[in-house]
């Protein structure tokens, strides 16, 4: 693959990610029910980590250094990503068995680090000659249209 189609294959990833973890969730989702989460997430994790490998690891650690736009947009992220709380506690029932637990315990450890390694990233790496709007509706865009997958089930 040249450089030209490998960047246009990690524009069009993530409707491949959407794609696998949508027919997942509809799919499977009625069988496995909660259950299905973890499947989505297992699958989820190594098709970011396969596209990571192949774009090259050497840049995570240039993706940690910290960000240098304005706080307002921080807070405001912060302030977005507390909006689920309520749907979080209104099913806590959920997570009163340990089966349910453990897997969600290790989901919020590693989960954050592979999601900002890959959307934030990579894809943002891959789309940086874009201009800066359209660059971060589009990763936004698509990477709140991958979390509805977890709405099916």
């Amino acid at each position: 693959m040249n450089r030209k189609s490998e960047k246009h294959f990690f524009i069009l990833s993530p409707l491949i990610i959407i794609a696998i973890t949508q027919v997942i969730a509809i799919v499977l989702g009625k069988y496995l029910e909660i259950n299905v989460f973890l499947l989505i997430i297992l699958i989820y994790w190594v098709v970011i980590v396969l596209f990571l490998n192949k774009y090259g690891l050497g840049n995570i650690q240039r993706w940690l250094y910290k960000p240098n736009g304005l706080w307002v947009w921080m807070i405001l992220a912060v302030l977005l990503g507390f909006s689920s709380l309520p749907l979080f506690v209104s099913n806590i029932q959920v997570f009163r068995n340990a089966s349910v637990e453990i897997p969600h315990i290790l989901f919020f450890l590693i989960n954050p680090w592979l999601e900002e390694f890959y959307w934030r990233g990579l894809l943002s790496d891959v789309i940086k000659k874009w201009p800066a709007l359209v660059s971060v509706i589009y990763s936004s865009f698509l990477f709140t249209l991958w979390h509805s997958a977890f709405a099916w089930y």
